[in-house]
């Protein structure tokens, strides 16, 4: 059996290992002050209720999706009408998609699909093809 080329020995290894856990501790003060530095950008969450937006037979109400919608994005954006609110994320030459839900257990109902689809053709973005699946 031959001698490798390059053996490092217990020692070597140790004091190696020693160089580098100082050399990491040293380090740390200096990520501490840049992460200390770096800006916190919080999320926000904006909550709309209305117990009327599903009738007795499960059936969403249309106008009240799209008022409640409408909140929504004027509460979140912070706008004075929703066209600002879609404006500033979406432009016109944008190409935009909308995944709905067709799981049984829980659709996306037309209602909100057709309000999201009516406000994104309000902001100018050309409607160029519509798919609708229906759950199997």
């Amino acid at each position: 059996m031959s001698k490798p080329d390059f053996l490092v020995s217990r020692r070597d290894f140790i004091k190696g290992a020693g160089c580098a856990a100082i050399g990491i501790a040293a380090g740390l003060p200096v990520l501490a002050e840049e992460t200390a530095t770096t800006p916190v950008v919080k999320s926000r969450v904006v909550l709309i209720r209305d117990q009327g937006v599903i009738d007795s037979n499960g059936k969403a109400n249309a106008a009240l999706v799209e008022k409640m919608l409408d909140d929504a994005m004027v509460a979140l954006f912070e706008k004075a009408t929703p066209q600002e609110c879609w404006r500033q994320i979406i432009k016109p030459n944008d190409i935009v998609g909308i995944k709905t839900n067709v799981w049984k257990y829980l659709p996306t109902p037309p209602e909100v699909e057709q309000v999201l689809v009516k406000r994104v053709v309000e902001v100018g973005v050309a409607r160029r093809m519509s798919l609708s699946m229906t759950a199997a």
